[in-house]
């Protein structure tokens, strides 16, 4: 089961701040249980992931990330066996100052 992007952007910072990323992903398992997989980068890091072998049929995504001035990249991937459908994904991305020195 390849993992595959089904959502990126590039986000600009006009000086070094926090990247924030959340949102969900809705899964469809016509033919019952079966293996599934999301995971979310920021700027080239795996900062959250889930995986199953269930019903999950909502799975909630969130992470944030420090990151330098300039472009950030962040991404959702899925792997799921072929029986899984993909309804919808859906990211509300931020890049915020960095006032707390995180």
């Amino acid at each position: 089961m390849p993992w595959q992007t089904i959502l990126s952007k590039t986000v600009e910072l006009p000086v070094a701040g926090i990247v924030r990323a959340g949102g969900d992903v809705l899964l469809g398992f016509p033919s019952g249980p079966a293996q599934w997989g999301v995971r979310l980068y920021i700027d080239g890091a795996l900062l959250w992931s889930a995986q199953g072998n269930s019903l999950q049929v909502s799975q909630h995504v969130g992470a944030r990330k420090a990151c330098e001035a300039g472009p950030c990249l962040v991404e959702l991937q899925w792997s799921a066996a072929p029986t899984v459908t993909l309804h919808s994904a859906y990211l509300e991305i931020d890049g915020l100052p960095n006032t707390v020195s995180v």
